[in-house]
């Protein structure tokens, strides 16, 4: 990536892959999923799209806690969803009409919303 690029996804917030490739990003956050199968999260926070447990956003990356063993990431304008090695699904964030699960409460924290299958995410 060029220097103008990377400082544009620095003011919007991040989700990495390692290496240093952006995998996911919604409007509002970012994110990498790193080899080991954690996701490191950062930016805006006001819904609990970092999954950190609070509301206060974040200018650096830090990992997203009770997450391991991640296959794939998609982060949407201020959720993510994410399917772990073993099928398991897993939310966070905004759950305006029922993004995550059907309480349209805010989830700050990794939910398990889909039991170990064959899923996949992909992103339009």
């Amino acid at each position: 990536m060029v220097e103008a690029e990377l400082e544009w996804l620095s003011k919007i917030g991040h989700l990495r892959f390692e290496p240093e490739a952006i995998t996911s990003g919604g409007n509002w956050v970012t994110g990498p999923l790193k080899a080991a199968g954690t996701i490191w999260a950062w930016g805006q926070n006001n819904y609990g799209q970092l999954g950190d447990g609070t509301t206060m956003d974040r200018a650096t990356p830090a990992q997203v806690p009770g997450l391991t063993n991640v296959a794939s990431l998609a982060a949407g304008n201020e959720h993510s969803l994410t399917v772990k090695q073993d099928g398991s699904v897993w939310g966070w964030g905004f759950n305006g009409y029922g993004l995550i699960d059907d309480s349209n409460t805010d989830v700050f924290e990794p939910k398990q919303i889909a039991a170990p299958g064959a899923w996949s995410l992909t992103v339009h």
